[in-house]
């Protein structure tokens, strides 16, 4: 075989070729020898049913054997001095060890793989919708919405983070907010879309100003994808009335109403109206000091 003569009685050349590239060695008669043999698969684990690798060898003869199979997840071989690591051939490694080498053993050895042309795995990036800003009435509860749609494949996590001081910290986890996330749903463009949303107090808001941050995580992401929506408390408006119905049609019983205007809890605006028999009387208020 060219580029594979011996050296002496005591020793052998052996040939390796992969793909274009081919490696002399010399090993000495009886000892062992590895020839290598590395290939790249789409995944990091195969499955021993979706490989098959042949070595085969060219002897000084030009003769060509197959020296050893794998299919089928089976190996088969014509010596049992060769052996390949089954267990490598999961992580991409079909090297050959000749045990005890002989005279016969030497030749121009060729590694061939087969694995599976896998189809290229599509990742759409999700389109994710929050609004900027938000109000919450003082005394209730507000819930927003994050909506996420036209990504693929399905597999997505959304969580909900609250800004606290100089921290960031899990949404959900308190009686004051509570997190929702729907279950995906199939478009017709064969893409995916969802939607989460929090709920959250008013107590929950700290010196009346938070920050909310949606997060998202997919497999098209490098990083998980983050929109904030800044949450600010407003006060509501309320009328508290006092009413004093006259007691009878005698005179000089009154009828009395007292009134007080709230913005949120903070009384805004008082009026109080009186009326007697005669139908006179007088109307007073004030605006209150916040």
């Amino acid at each position: 075989v060219k580029g594979c003569d011996s050296e002496s009685e005591l020793w052998i050349s052996i040939c390796v070729s992969s793909a274009d590239t081919t490696w002399d060695h010399s090993v000495l008669v009886g000892m062992d020898m590895t020839l290598r043999c590395l290939f790249d698969s789409q995944s990091k684990v195969l499955e021993w049913s979706a490989l098959t690798v042949e070595w085969n060898v060219v002897d000084k003869h030009a003769k060509k054997s197959i020296v050893y199979t794998f299919e089928d997840g089976k190996a088969h071989k014509n010596k049992d001095s060769l052996v390949v690591d089954e267990l490598g051939l999961l992580q991409s490694n079909a090297s050959l060890q000749l045990r005890n080498v002989t005279l016969a053993d030497e030749g121009m050895y060729t590694c061939r793989i087969i694995t599976p042309a896998l189809p290229p795995i599509l990742h759409l990036e999700p389109l994710v919708s929050l609004p900027e800003k938000a109000t919450v009435t003082e005394g209730e509860e507000r819930t927003l919405q994050c909506d996420i749609t036209g990504f693929y494949p399905e597999k997505l996590a959304v969580t909900w983070l609250i800004q606290n001081g100089s921290n960031m910290v899990l949404a959900g986890v308190s009686r004051f907010s509570r997190v929702c996330t729907e279950m995906a749903v199939h478009n017709h463009n064969g893409t995916f879309s969802t939607r989460s949303g929090i709920t959250l107090h008013s107590s929950a808001v700290k010196d009346g100003k938070i920050q909310i941050m949606c997060q998202v995580e997919h497999r098209s992401y490098k990083q998980p994808y983050n929109r904030s929506v800044t949450l600010t408390v407003q006060g509501g408006i309320s009328l508290f009335l006092i009413f004093q119905p006259l007691n009878s049609n005698q005179c000089p019983y009154n009828s009395y109403i007292y009134s007080i205007l709230f913005f949120g809890s903070k009384p805004l605006y008082e009026r109080h109206t009186n009326r007697n028999c005669n139908n006179t009387g007088g109307i007073g208020g004030s605006i209150l000091n916040l």
